[in-house]
């Protein structure tokens, strides 16, 4: 079956007695078409209209059908045959039940023919018509008409003013639309302004217009209605008449309301809180907008409950704070929605000279709002602020905005003020009741502050900002942050971390970020990333960003700089990213993995000229880290006399703890002074296709200390001696057992490692059948050789690559170490050393 494009309506003018008429879609049953007769020169009216004398043909037709009426109609009736197809649905499919094409077909065609019934009589823009936001119709108001709003594409409820050519009266039955004349009183006069309109005659409903405020000002043109009692909106806008008749001037407005009509008066000095407060009331009320002009407005907090759909916009106008501004905000907003911060500039510097803080705009319980192309100079925005705050707020977004350098600069002697920790943004909220979820933080340009998210902000985006000379760390998440990202991001000179998500941050995204210069101020352990702490943090993915630590200017004390560092927390990639640095800006560590780190990937990454080591993985105040993979990297120190090494797992730092199960795997580590890898503690390190280049000649290629367990070094490469893995005095694969006779080997799946003890002579040690995956090494750590036999006919190869096998093979240099494995069942391979 299929549906046709043919109308879900048929429309006829009767001839004399005519019975027969066509329809032209598809019904289901007979009772899923309406039939209306409408006699000649009357109006529709449904209900009486509708009739039930006739007989249908054409069920499940896809073309249609026709109605036959029990009577002939009357020549000039309008008929009108409509599809009535019930909303109902009774096909029901069920598991492992029948499943008919016949069936489910004519389910959809149902369907579609319903879908067609109910558009068919809706009004619809052209599809190439543009600037159309909606097409809903607004709440009905009495004596309003519905008009469209010329800067926005939306219907809605205008007044009619004197010049539009109409007026609206309603006699309680009829509406009737009539010419405004302008005879009498004030209807129809523009008045120079609304002291000299107050003087004039006029009477109820009259409508007046001004040019100017109720001063000669040349402020606040607008338009009045005349009402006999005061109106509740703008008392200082709305006037009394002055010859004692007991008119008032009500204000009319259709768009927005400028705030010079609420009696602000812009000079910088005097309060305007309070007409500024009107203006934001009357247009709540009234579905408007309100309009900053151009002008500074000394005002305090500016506050709105439950309201929607307000904009509050302005062109080139400053919102100053008040000196004796008790803290707070120049506009909150609660259990509000779609609300519009537009072209405002937040100067509230003097309200911090009370000691409390300088906030531009909170939202708190809001959802769908916005702050955008606003300045924001030594103010903080935020869509809920501090951990008081008790609600959060959804959907918000707070883009193309600017915070402009503050008015402080560093000292070691402010370190405490306020001033100094600007914050641009901060989204949070007390978390088990209420949460922030779903923000929006993008294309801002910030200086000398930062933006903060933190206690229970789920699922914001800070994309694409740029924050210059932050006092403290650039972008920030903290406190049960889950599911927060920054992408795209250019940080310059950021005071202490470029970006840092700690205290149970999860699933936090820093992806193409720009980091250029970190711990400009606070020099106590520096990060241009820090993921991750010990309470909880996890899953993060840190990729493609760029990562340059600038040397800190102003010398204080403190601990390590880093490119990036995971600091705990579990599942965290760290790839694709570039860290570098040149000789007069050097970080200490390109990469670090530090506390109770787990499951991390470190994998790709471009680590450049670093001066101290390339990764360092340290396990702190016992703690255990473990699962960690490190492959595919570069990594390249300074110069070969300075730098430290290449990859550095240290277990003895800051009270020590455990690392297990690493993979060092196919990194290409250059340029290091003290070594390619170091291995202080640790156990089950597998470092396998590496290749060093540029080690110091006096450097070991792997150095160990303090005894790893089970370290496996497989075919790495370097462009010196191969035997530089192996140093003397160095036991790099420890648990070894030494032997004092000969003795017959076993198991070789664990890498085993053996070594002999005799003075003179030689031992003989028989390597059980060589399995795939088995492993050993064999040191002669005294003067005796060893002998090993290949147990029946196992082969053993006589050096590494050689191909030539033979069934015994004997270590006699001194300090040799040989490492054999099984690739091949039945032979052994040399894979390291030689005897």
């Amino acid at each position: 079956m299929t549906i046709t494009t043919n109308p879900v309506r048929n429309e006829y003018t009767a001839t004399a007695s005519q019975t027969v008429f066509n329809y032209t879609f598809r019904i289901y049953n007979e009772d899923e078409i309406s039939v209306y007769i409408t006699p000649a020169g009357q109006d529709a009216d449904d209900a009486a209209d509708i009739i039930s004398a006739y007989t249908v043909t054409g069920v499940n037709d896809v073309n249609g059908g026709t109605i036959v009426l029990d009577s002939g109609a009357t020549a000039g009736d309008l008929v009108t045959i409509v599809s009535s197809i019930p909303e109902d649905r009774e096909t029901d499919y069920v598991n492992n039940g029948d499943f008919l094409p016949e069936t489910v077909n004519a389910d959809i065609d149902r369907t579609v023919s319903l879908v067609k019934q109910k558009i068919s009589r809706g009004a619809f823009f052209p599809d190439s018509a543009q600037g159309i936001v909606q097409g809903l119709f607004p709440t009905p108001v009495n004596n309003k008409l519905l008009a469209w709003d010329g800067n926005y594409g939306k219907i809605k409820n205008k007044d009619v003013i004197a010049g539009s050519g109409i007026a609206v009266s309603d006699n309680g039955t009829d509406i009737a639309i009539s010419a405004i004349g302008d005879s009498t009183g004030f209807d129809g006069n523009v008045y120079t302004n609304l002291a000299v309109a107050l003087a004039a005659d006029g009477d109820i409903g009259d409508v007046v217009r001004t040019g100017e405020y109720y001063a000669s000002t040349g402020k606040g043109a607008a338009t009045y209605r005349v009402v006999s009692s005061a109106p509740f909106y703008l008392g200082t806008v709305n006037h009394a008449k002055t010859d004692g008749s007991g008119y008032y001037l009500e204000l009319v407005e259709d768009q927005s309301i400028n705030i010079y009509k609420g009696g602000a008066v812009g000079d910088g000095a005097t309060d305007d809180t309070t007409s500024i407060q009107d203006c934001v009331d009357f247009a709540i009320d009234n579905g408007i907008g309100v309009f900053y002009p151009a002008a500074i407005f000394l005002h305090d907090e500016i506050t709105a409950s439950n309201a929607a759909g307000l904009s509050i916009e302005g062109v080139n106008a400053t919102s100053l704070g008040s000196s004796s501004y008790g803290g707070g905000y120049a506009f909150s907003f609660t259990d509000c929605q779609r609300i519009t911060i537009k072209g405002i500039n937040f100067d509230r510097q003097n309200s911090y000279s009370s000691g409390n803080n300088v906030n531009g705009v909170g939202f708190f319980g809001c959802d769908e709002c916005m702050v955008t192309e606003c300045s924001f100079p030594d103010t903080l925005i935020a869509n809920v602020i501090d951990e008081s705050a008790t609600q959060g707020s959804t959907r918000c977004k707070i883009i193309n905005n600017s915070a402009p350098a503050g008015r402080l600069p560093y000292t070691a002697a402010n370190d405490t003020n306020k001033l100094l920790n600007l914050t641009f943004v901060v989204v949070g909220a007390n978390g088990n009741t209420f949460y922030c979820e779903d923000n929006l933080i993008a294309n801002n340009v910030m200086e000398t502050c930062r933006i903060a998210l933190t206690n229970y902000c789920y699922g914001t985006s800070v994309n694409n900002n740029i924050c210059h000379n932050s006092i403290d760390s650039s972008i920030y998440f903290s406190n049960q942050s889950i599911r927060n990202s920054a992408v795209g991001n250019v940080i310059i000179n950021a005071g202490k971390d470029g970006i840092k998500a700690i205290n149970d941050s999860i699933d936090t995204t820093v992806v193409g970020n720009t980091i250029y210069g970190a711990g400009i101020v606070k020099n106590d352990g520096i990060n241009c990333i820090i993921i991750g702490d010990d309470v909880g943090s996890g899953r993060a993915v840190v990729t493609g960003n760029f990562c340059r630590l600038k040397e800190n200017s102003n010398s204080l004390p403190g601990g390590s700089n880093n490119g990036i560092h995971v600091a705990g927390g579990t599942d965290v990639t760290i790839s694709g990213n570039m860290i570098y640095s040149t000789d007069s800006e050097s970080p200490d560590i390109g990469i670090q993995i530090s506390g109770q780190a787990t499951h991390v990937v470190v994998d790709g990454n471009n680590i450049n000229a670093i001066d101290g080591f390339g990764m360092r993985i340290t396990p702190t105040g016992g703690l255990v880290m473990e699962d960690l993979s490190i492959t595919n990297n570069y990594i390249e120190g300074k110069d070969n006399t300075s730098s430290q090494y290449g990859i550095s797992i240290d277990t003895a730092v800051s009270g020590g703890g455990t690392v297990d199960r690493v993979k060092i795997e196919g990194n290409k580590i250059r340029t290091w002074n003290l070594g390619g890898i170091e291995l202080d503690g640790s156990e089950y390190i597998q470092i396998d296709n590496n290749d060093f280049t540029d080690i110091a000649s006096t450097a070991q290629l792997v150095r160990t200390a303090n005894s790893p367990q089970n370290v496996s070094i497989g075919k790495n490469t370097s462009d010196g001696n191969e035997l530089a893995f192996f140093a003397a005095g160095v036991s790099i694969i420890p648990n070894t057992t030494s032997l004092t006779a000969s003795d017959t080997l076993t198991n070789g799946y664990g890498f085993e490692t053996y070594d002999n003890t005799g003075a003179a002579g030689s031992i003989t040690i028989t390597l059980p059948r060589a399995y795939t995956g088995m492993k050993f090494a064999f040191s002669r750590a005294a003067a005796q050789n060893i002998v090993l036999d290949g147990a029946s006919t196992e082969q053993i190869e006589s050096g590494v690559g050689t191909g030539v096998y033979a069934n015994n093979q004997t270590l006699t240099t001194a300090d040799a170490v040989v490492v054999i494995e099984c690739i091949v069942k039945g032979r052994w391979q040399v894979s390291a050393g030689g005897y």
